[in-house]
């Protein structure tokens, strides 16, 4: 019994022992290590990468390049995707940083919207997409702990014609990529070539940052945005067009209709489909006729400069001019704030001609027709499009 006694006490000994050697390895082990995110903003898609790796897996980014939108990369430091600016080269890099998926915590999973799903991709055709010069973006990293939506939109993506709001998702459009790294770890390195010898490639080192804006995590940011393309308002056709690039025409998935909700002033998605808008990809969209954002600028100066003078006669035909070249976009048809706008300025040339005034001294008119300018020619991160995940790389 009291050898008996003596092995049992040694055995709780060593049993507190290994407790407390697990405690403080766990301990040590959260010490050692940081959070840091890679946000991922625009219309990619994401797909295993199919070319061997020594390290962890990893998965891909992918966006076409095409003439009907004008989309560019920036990747930077710190979270905001709405800092952008820097026009990436297109061409195939890799993003790379010491990472171990061992030291993933368990407790965090994935939570993510709806993603437009494509499968049975082969892996050499997303090898033939990574490898074709001058057609695409393409960024590799480590597959990370978890995946997270950030933020989301909303569309109907069918097999059939889309009469009714049956089928409506709310689509990932910005995923936040989460790893566990070592303290010590302060960015990532790249590597890879772009398309074009004189060029603006990736940087060589990109680091983890943090910033004032949210999502205010240690991180970098790869955002697909566009600087030029005009909003349809009625049909979000912009959205429709990249899907039509990247979901039809990079990965050859056919006989889908799409629908996105109409936009208001603001950019901002509404709670309403046009169902007279085109759903077919492939045919012709609203941006080919949009006109440029120099003229547009132009045009809304030289109105703002005859509110100046009170020169009604060039006021009315400045306001006739920028009607016209608007209503090709939206037929009779416009956007809210951009009609109210109008009101405003009408209401000047109004009084101008009533009272016969030769000045309006009090106009101040660098106010007027500001909506119209924003929603004409401001920059733009893609908010709407939806990104893809091929053959669920994203889980």
């Amino acid at each position: 019994m009291t050898a008996l006694y003596r092995w049992l006490l040694h055995t709780k000994r060593l049993a507190f022992v290994l407790w407390i050697f697990a405690a403080f390895g766990a301990s040590c082990f959260a010490q050692g290590l940081k959070e840091v995110e890679i946000e991922v903003a625009g219309p990619w898609s994401i797909a295993p990468d199919p070319r061997s790796s020594t390290g962890p897996a990893r998965i891909v980014l992918i966006a076409p390049i095409m003439s009907k939108t004008n989309h560019q990369v920036d990747v930077h430091p710190g979270g905001d995707a709405y800092i952008y600016g820097n026009d990436i080269t297109a061409g195939s890099y890799s993003l790379d940083f010491a990472f171990d998926r061992n030291n993933c915590k368990g407790d965090q999973h994935s939570k993510l919207q709806q993603f437009e799903r494509v499968d049975n991709v082969a892996p050499t055709d997303i090898l033939t997409a990574i490898q074709t010069p001058n057609n695409r973006y393409a960024i590799s990293l480590p597959q990370p702990c978890y995946f997270e939506t950030y933020s989301d939109s909303r569309a109907i993506v069918s097999s059939s014609t889309i009469s009714d709001l049956n089928g409506e998702q709310r689509y990932t459009t910005w995923t936040k990529f989460h790893y566990w790294v070592a303290k010590s770890i302060t960015g990532a390195d790249s590597s890879g070539a772009s398309d074009a010898t004189a060029a603006n490639p990736l940087p060589s080192r990109v680091r983890f940052s943090t910033g004032p804006n949210p999502p205010r995590s240690e991180a970098l940011t790869i955002v697909l945005y566009d600087l030029i393309d005009q909003e349809d308002f009625d049909c979000d056709s912009h959205s429709a067009t990249f899907f039509d690039a990247s979901v039809v025409d990079l990965w050859n998935q056919k006989g889908l209709f799409r629908l996105f909700p109409e936009l208001d002033g603001g950019h901002n998605q509404s709670l309403a489909y046009n169902f007279a808008c085109n759903q077919i990809p492939g045919k012709g969209s609203m941006e080919e006729k949009v006109p440029s954002r120099s003229w547009i600028r132009k045009q809304i100066r030289s109105i703002r400069d005859a509110l100046r003078s009170s020169n009604s006669g060039e006021i009315e035909e400045g306001m006739n001019k920028l009607k016209a070249r608007l209503k090709t976009m939206w037929g009779q048809h416009l956007p809210v704030a951009i009609t109210d706008d109008f009101a405003a300025v009408e209401k000047i040339e109004k009084f101008l001609k009533k009272e016969k005034a030769t000045k309006f001294q009090s106009i101040n008119a660098d106010q007027y027709l500001l909506l119209t300018e924003h929603i004409l020619t401001a920059g733009r991160t893609d908010c709407h499009s939806m990104q893809v995940n091929v053959n669920n790389a994203v889980s």
